[in-house]
């Protein structure tokens, strides 16, 4: 089941209710963040504006999984690489990006890897450092009940 982040603001883009559903990601990467925070606040302001001059009053606005949308790498010398279509990312370091896509699993390997841009509500990861391995597998394959993020990357 997707998870759908919620947050109640007011016209300053103020949260006036507590923040949930967020993904461990966001919490723990990009709300941990000074630039991550004024991220989130920028994108809260610029929801409340359009609730009141586009909408005439509320509307619902959050981090979105995106279902829909195709699924496309764009790799460019084995250094830079777009990937949309991205519905979470379960984990990043130097060595590996683990990406849940619409077509199941991406494991991107390489060395001194970086995400260098993230928008989950397009569904948008940049990707950068030199690339040397993509490889999908199910999304079921790391998402056994019981079992935790390490035990699953390194069976």
């Amino acid at each position: 089941m997707a998870k759908i982040a919620v947050v109640a603001v007011d016209a300053n883009g103020m949260a006036v209710t507590k923040e949930a559903g967020f993904s461990d990601f966001c919490s723990r990467c990009v709300r941990t963040s000074s630039v991550g925070c004024e991220r989130c606040v920028q994108c809260y302001k610029n929801g409340a504006k359009m609730a009141l001059e586009e909408k005439g009053g509320p509307v619902a606005r959050g981090q979105n999984p995106v279902h829909n949308q195709a699924h496309k790498l764009n790799l460019i010398n084995r250094e830079s690489m777009t990937v949309t279509g991205v519905r979470d990312v379960l984990s990043f370091d130097v060595s590996e990006v683990l990406l849940e896509t619409g077509l199941g699993m991406l494991s991107i390997r390489g060395s001194d890897l970086h995400v260098s841009r993230l928008t989950l509500e397009k569904g948008e990861v940049d990707v950068t450092g030199k690339i040397d391995v993509l490889t999908y597998s199910d999304v079921g394959t790391y998402k056994k009940q019981g079992e935790s993020l390490l035990g699953r990357l390194f069976r």
